[in-house]
C-alpha cells in the first residue's frame, strides 16, 4: 500500500491525446474491475466507482438503499496503516475535488490519481490472505522445486 501512496509519478515527456488517456484509463480500470455504476454515500460525502458485477454494483442498479455502514473508502481508510493514513486521506480529498464532476478534459495527472485512488481502494494488501503474493507469481520456494526436479530427471 505504502508504494502505491508515495509513488512519484513522473511528469509526462510528451503531450498525450485524450484518446491515449481514455485508452489508459479503460485499461487501469479495467485490470481493477471497476465498473460503471457510481456509489454515493450521503452519511460521509464518499463516491466511487463499484467493483463490476459487485454487490454495491447491484444495489445500486436495483435501486436499493446501501448500509450507510458500508462505505468502501470509510473501511479502506480504517484499514490503512497508522502512519499512511494522513496520505490516503489527501488522495481521497484530491479524489474527491477532482472527480465530483466527470472531467471533461483527462490529463496524465488525473489519470495517475484515478489510479492511484482504485488501486488503494480495491486492491488487497493483506498478504495472509493473499498468501503474500499475486495469484499465478512463482515463489521462489515454486523455481527452487522445479530446479530440483529438472536437475533429478537429467540425471536419470
Amino acid at each position: 500500500m505504502e508504494n502505491i501512496l508515495r509513488k512519484e509519478f513522473p511528469p509526462a515527456d510528451r503531450p498525450y491525446s485524450q484518446n491515449e488517456l481514455t485508452d489508459m484509463r479503460e485499461r487501469i480500470l479495467g485490470r481493477l474491475k471497476v465498473g460503471d455504476t457510481m456509489v454515493y454515500h450521503e452519511q460521509t460525502g464518499y463516491f466511487y466507482l463499484a467493483k463490476a458485477g459487485g454487490k454495491k454494483e447491484k444495489a445500486v442498479q436495483n435501486g436499493e438503499e446501501l448500509d450507510p455502514a458500508g462505505c468502501s473508502v470509510c473501511w479502506k481508510l480504517r484499514k490503512t496503516p497508522q502512519h499512511l493514513r494522513d496520505e490516503a486521506r489527501d488522495m481521497v480529498e484530491a479524489y474527491q475535488v477532482n472527480f465530483e464532476k466527470k472531467p471533461q478534459r483527462w490529463t496524465l495527472n488525473l489519470v495517475n490519481l484515478e489510479a492511484t485512488f482504485y488501486k488503494w481502494l480495491y486492491l488487497n494488501f493483506d498478504k495472509k490472505e493473499r498468501g503474500g503474493r499475486r495469484p499465478g507469481q512463482r515463489t521462489n520456494e515454486d523455481h527452487n522445486n522445479n530446479q530440483q526436479q529438472e536437475t533429478q530427471q537429467e540425471a536419470v
